[in-house]
């Protein structure tokens, strides 16, 4: 059994864990047209996305020698609005953060608050392969169940069906991909689109579309 609770919310699977945070997000999160929303289906290069785009954000900021990533995770740097959003103090904390407010989310876009919708707030989104998706999730499994004292783990064949079902969280990763690429060909120029195997080719390249994506945004008026 995985130590993972999931329940369905709005038709997609997620972890019990972030369904508060969920639903607070989509009552409560006010979103700003200056805002840069980093998305992605869980392991899929979320935590090299927060690295890259929140050192290209503060590289004026902070110094080599002194910059925050040399002492915090990527994740401590860039909120995630699924979790904070569980306590509404911590929602609070965004809301009277200075722009341009860095912010990520595993959420499908269909699930995430409507102010971040209509705002037209930029957002930067990676897709990984889903095979390679899966593998990784698997012994993410793995390592959640020893840090947790058991030994039950999940055979690869049990997950592997349960990642064809879309019984995982955030729901289908063809639903999550396919609906953050909907929004890019519907709203050009909003979305950044980025592939993790492309990523790892040309890390430069990567690094130079997101620098300059986000550089357009703070001409536009951050």
């Amino acid at each position: 059994m995985s130590p993972v609770r999931l329940r369905k919310y709005q038709g997609v699977w997620m972890s019990e864990y972030f369904l508060v945070g969920t639903m607070n997000a989509q009552r409560y999160f006010k979103a700003r047209p200056t805002d840069i929303l980093l998305a992605s289906y869980p392991k899929c290069g979320t935590t090299w996305l927060k690295a890259l785009a929140f050192a290209t954000m503060t590289r004026i900021r902070h110094s080599f020698a002194c910059h925050p990533l040399h002492r915090l995770n990527p994740h401590e740097c860039v909120p995630l609005l699924d979790e904070i959003s569980g306590s509404l103090e911590s929602l609070s904390e965004i809301d009277t953060a200075s722009d341009p407010r860095l912010i990520s989310t595993h959420l499908p876009f269909s699930l995430l608050p409507e102010s971040i919708k209509g705002c037209g707030c930029r957002l930067i989104y990676v897709c990984r392969e889903p095979k390679d998706t899966l593998v990784s999730r698997w012994h993410y499994h793995g390592k959640i169940v020893t840090n947790m004292g058991k030994s039950e783990v999940i055979p690869f064949e049990k997950m592997f069906d349960m990642f064809c079902d879309d019984i995982m969280p955030s729901g289908s990763i063809w639903e999550h991909v396919l609906g953050y690429w909907n929004e890019k060909t519907q709203t050009p120029g909003r979305v950044l689109f980025l592939k993790y195997e492309e990523m790892l080719e040309d890390p430069m390249g990567a690094l130079t579309r997101l620098a300059e994506f986000m550089v357009a945004l703070h001409r536009r008026g951050a």
